[in-house]
């Protein structure tokens, strides 16, 4: 063998075996990779609300949308300043259940996302009241 054939064969035959041991390796999940904001759909989440558990419900709408019907015992928090408003009411944010939801899912999700960013851990994104077939009040 030459030495350009032997170089060749060395190079291939440890890219193979990189490789290999890269893909060997099996993903196991961890806190880290487990995302802290669940889904939640509005049977469940009326029968949460429903159970008298403790969750803080919050409405990222404008005041104005607010003001047109939301869901009973929602605060208004806009998305623009959720996190701000979030630490405002002293929450703890390992445990304090936080329901997030808007007009059709797009803010909820980011405000969600803001939360879970700042730190808060037990998040549920209710999504959006279009799909709330439940009461609202003005």
């Amino acid at each position: 063998l030459t030495m350009k054939q032997y170089l060749t064969f060395f190079l291939l035959a440890a890219t193979v075996l990189l490789l290999s041991a890269c893909m060997s390796k099996s993903w196991t999940p961890t806190a880290e990779t487990t995302p802290v904001i669940k889904k939640l759909l509005p049977d469940k989440a009326k029968e949460l609300f429903g159970n008298n558990s403790s969750y803080v419900l919050i409405d990222v709408r404008e005041p104005y949308e607010y003001a047109e019907g939301h869901i009973p015992n929602a605060v208004n928090i806009p998305l623009s300043g959720i996190v701000k408003g979030v630490n405002d009411l002293g929450l703890d944010k390992e445990s304090s259940a936080i329901v997030v939801y808007c007009r059709s899912g797009r803010r909820s999700a980011e405000a969600a996302t803001a939360l879970s960013n700042a730190g808060y851990k037990n998040l549920f994104d209710l999504g959006g009241i279009i799909d709330w077939p439940y009461e609202i009040e003005k």
